[in-house]
């Protein structure tokens, strides 16, 4: 096994994932510059590719994981690493990460989003944004 590249940062957030034809949603469980954890009711297999769109908090649009393979397993979760993603999105990824790591407080608030597929299919989205809390304060 090897070692982690960086420390995991316990995050929940919204993720569309598309293997072939299929088309899965879930959340995440934790995020590192490598990777992420997932969990969804859309199975996959190890040794799976996926493309990855994150909803990161902060950003108005979706950060794009071009290219993930599925490392491992277990039930509704899996562990994905991240291969291919332009520049600009692994900045964004970056900087969020770097953020969330600063020892703030953070609540989060939904917001439910419609999307249509080509085919007919619609489906809905449940994202979130980070407001900034104030730690200690009662």
């Amino acid at each position: 096994m090897q070692p982690r590249y960086h420390k995991r940062i316990q995050i929940k957030i919204p993720v569309i994932f598309t293997t072939g034809a299929r088309v899965g949603k879930g959340h995440t469980h934790d995020l590192t510059v490598p990777g992420c954890l997932i969990e969804s009711s859309v199975s996959v297999k190890q040794g799976d590719y996926l493309e990855l769109k994150l909803f990161l908090p902060g950003l108005t649009s979706l950060v794009t994981v071009a290219l993930a393979a599925v490392r491992w397993t277990n039930g509704s979760q899996f562990g994905v690493e991240f291969i291919r993603m332009k520049e600009q999105e692994q900045r964004q990824l970056h900087h969020v990460m770097a953020r969330h790591r600063s020892n703030q407080v953070f609540t989060q608030e939904g917001t439910r989003h419609q999307f249509g597929e080509p085919d007919g299919q619609n489906w809905y989205l449940d994202t979130y944004s980070l407001a900034k809390e104030t730690k200690g304060v009662v």
